[in-house]
């Protein structure tokens, strides 16, 4: 594979907002370090683009080594950076493990089985209700709200409905991103000015205080909203 993509300079430098999959790619790209490996690379764009619970439309080779991936960096620390900082380390951090993904390292690769297994199950349990619409979890912590793929259905459904009992938050979400409904506007006509998010996902007040018995109120109402869209 050759790169039509110029290396930089040696005192060029390349800006950032986030660091993930594909932003690595294309950094190690302009460096001359990217790994060469075609079946990655696309499979990297294509969650990007796509969201990583389309990534069952992948070929199985390409799943196991996004898993792989995910759960090495699942491991890394997580920073929130609030000014401009240097991540070449970071980014450098990439090149020896996407390599070995490559090249189907067995011990990345089962990793990645174990994380990925772990990881939807600890979902998955969470699943109080589905239908064609909607998936509803109740959650103590674990983030549910993009399992949009139903295993029982065999589906991709529209939206989530999530009840996160240890921040005390109802949290609606869609899988288009909120190109045919607003999560903020449903979020906000059920709760009020107070809530918030943008089209994709929306969430109620923060600092909520309510009982139990009415935070699964509220919870059943947000199912019903989506419900009936």
């Amino acid at each position: 594979m050759v790169s039509d993509v110029p290396v930089l300079e040696d005192e060029d430098t390349i800006l950032v907002s986030h660091i993930d999959g594909d932003s690595v790619g294309g950094c190690l790209a302009l460096m001359g370090l990217k790994p060469e490996s075609d079946e990655f690379w696309q499979a990297i764009g294509f969650v990007d683009v796509n969201g990583p619970h389309n990534a069952y439309q992948l070929t199985e080779r390409q799943q196991v080594m996004l898993q792989a991936f995910w759960a090495w960096n699942n491991t890394m620390p997580r920073v929130r950076y609030t000014e401009v900082t240097d991540v070449t380390q970071q980014v450098l951090d990439n090149v020896s493990i996407i390599q070995r993904i490559i090249d189907m390292d067995p011990e990345l690769i089962e990793a990645g089985k174990r994380w990925q297994s772990e990881t939807t199950e600890a979902v998955e349990s969470r699943l109080v209700a589905e239908t064609e619409k909607v998936r509803a979890f109740r959650t103590d912590g674990v983030f549910c709200a993009a399992s949009y793929y139903s295993r029982n259905l065999g589906m991709v459904i529209p939206a989530t409905v999530s009840l996160n009992t240890k921040f005390r938050a109802v949290t609606i979400a869609f899988e288009d991103g909120g190109k045919c409904h607003s999560a903020k506007e449903i979020v906000q006509e059920l709760w009020g000015p107070e809530a918030g998010g943008h089209a994709g996902i929306g969430g109620s007040p923060r600092g909520w205080e309510l009982s139990d018995e009415q935070l699964e109120k509220e919870f059943q109402r947000a199912i019903e909203a989506v419900s009936n869209l």
